[in-house]
């Protein structure tokens, strides 16, 4: 939402209403990206776009999550699997 729109500048409240979010959790997750550097924050506590750095991955990301939503989604959730364990299992026999 913020990268679509990075001349804007959101409070908390904002987002939660445009997410259908809790105040609570829009200021967890805003805060959270504030700390990893993807949007700012103003002595208002207005957030905005501005990533220190990353800027072409967020923009693939986005283009993907509109072009696919589940797919991206599905990989954000999915438990990251054991690799050596997955390579093991593509090569056990299967009982019929």
């Amino acid at each position: 939402m913020l990268f679509s729109s990075p001349e804007k500048k959101w409070d908390a409240q904002h987002v939660s209403k445009e997410l259908r979010s809790n105040v609570t959790a829009a200021t967890i997750q805003l805060e959270d990206l504030e700390q990893k550097g993807l949007i700012k924050v103003d002595e208002k506590r207005f957030f905005f776009y501005s990533p220190k750095e990353h800027h072409e991955l967020i923009k693939t990301l986005f283009i993907l999550y509109h072009d696919k939503p589940v797919a991206v989604v599905t990989c954000i959730y999915d438990k990251p699997q054991d690799k050596l364990k997955s390579f093991a299992n593509a090569f056990k026999i299967k009982k019929d």
